[in-house]
């Protein structure tokens, strides 16, 4: 909602600095047991692209900043509700990938039509196969891929 608020990216980055401390927070004393795992910083991760991304992208084109943490937050989470139905357990399961395509094929459409299914699908893949944790590696991988073929489209 950043990019509809906000006419300056000053503001949303500082709110974004708050919740990387809240969330440092939670695992410091222990606050946020519900959803925080032990010893797993990747809430944090995903704390500190969201408004990296956000301030790199506000003044070329703020939607693949948007897009690609969307990605992250609804793609991957929509993995984290069927792998809890599904396995019944944290894993990397093919049915978490295939309810996280059509969430994010439609962002990608809906946000920035072909280029951002592309953006979408790519999401999706290293998702699946996390070499870096994927709280850094969908965000930064699809807005880099994204921005690529915006310069070549």
């Amino acid at each position: 909602m950043a990019s509809f608020v906000f006419e300056e990216v000053y503001l949303p980055v500082l709110l974004a600095g708050l919740m990387i401390l809240l969330t440092l927070a939670g695992h410091v004393w222990r606050l946020y047991g519900w959803f925080q795992v032990k010893g797993n910083y990747a809430d944090i991760c995903f704390n500190i692209m969201c408004p990296l991304l956000l301030a790199l992208f506000w003044n070329y084109n703020v939607w693949i900043g948007v897009l690609s943490c969307l990605f992250m937050a609804w793609g991957d989470g929509i993995t984290g509700i069927v792998r809890n139905v599904i396995y019944k357990r944290r894993t990397k399961g093919i049915w978490g990938n295939v309810a996280m395509f059509p969430v994010c094929a439609f962002l990608g459409y809906f946000i920035l039509g072909y280029v951002g299914i592309v953006g979408g699908i790519f999401s999706c893949i290293v998702e699946k196969f996390e070499i870096i944790d994927d709280n850094i590696s969908i965000p930064l991988g699809s807005a880099v891929l994204m921005t690529m073929l915006r310069l070549l489209y």
